[in-house]
């Protein structure tokens, strides 16, 4: 679970910033107007994620970021991740040092290697998800660019990607940001979550204290309880 959730992490980090940075707005055009009947905006779409875009960034994300997280993560005392999940300060201090690779090494002996194999295997499935997926981004990438660029910049930014340094440029905005130079300044955001959650975490507990607790199978009523389990079981459990 821990690693599911940091490739996603490091997909959204990667992935977000470069579509929002493809997305700038100079000027904004004609929203209505959609790639089919705007070839120039398909085409500076084209010139800023060439096939095989998504599939080098996200190897890279998979290869270099989401390993060092979770070594991050995994040497971290129990006691200061526990923190970033509600329990006080005082409470936390009262656990031993040992960090989660130390208890994983006791419970699963072969727990670095299934954990290696794991994100290995989750890697390449996402990465080919995104060969597949990728059309669609470029697609959306020239509607975005359709409406928020006039037909005037479109063909300037046309006219640029045609010249070597253009052409560098646009193979290149997006994979950018998966540079080890932005990898490395990523992955300090670790810590940095880790020592803001406890504060988060009691924001959002003030923020909520107000809220009708939830229910459990003790406060619902009958009705609930039957609502519940008509969502819970398959018809074919109820014959």
């Amino acid at each position: 679970m821990i690693a599911r959730g940091l490739i996603a992490m490091g997909m959204l980090v990667a992935a977000v910033p470069a579509v929002a940075q493809t997305a700038s707005v100079a000027a904004v055009g004609d929203a209505t107007k959609k790639p089919a009947e705007n070839p120039l905006a398909s085409r500076v779409a084209g010139q800023l994620m060439p096939p095989g875009t998504y599939r080098k960034m996200m190897k890279t994300v998979m290869d270099q970021v989401t390993g060092a997280v979770m070594n991050q993560v995994m040497d971290m005392p129990l006691r200061d991740m526990i923190k970033g999940f509600g329990l006080s300060g005082a409470e936390a201090e009262k656990l031993g040092p040992g960090t989660m690779r130390q208890m994983m090494a006791i419970m699963d002996p072969a727990f670095d290697q299934r954990m290696q194999i794991s994100m290995r295997i989750m890697g390449d499935e996402i990465t080919n998800m995104m060969d597949e997926v990728e059309p669609d981004y470029r697609a959306g990438l020239a509607d975005a660019l359709s409406a928020r660029f006039t037909p005037d910049q479109l063909a300037e930014l046309d006219r640029f990607f045609a010249t070597p340094t253009g052409s560098a440029y646009a193979s290149q905005s997006m994979l950018v940001y998966a540079d080890p130079a932005m990898m490395q300044r990523m992955q300090a955001l670790v810590p940095k979550m880790m020592k803001v959650m406890p504060g988060m975490m009691q924001k959002v507990m003030a923020a909520t204290a107000d809220l009708p607790k939830p229910r459990d199978a003790k406060t619902m009523t009958p009705e609930q309880r039957k609502q519940f389990m008509a969502l819970l079981v398959s018809k074919s459990d109820k014959q």
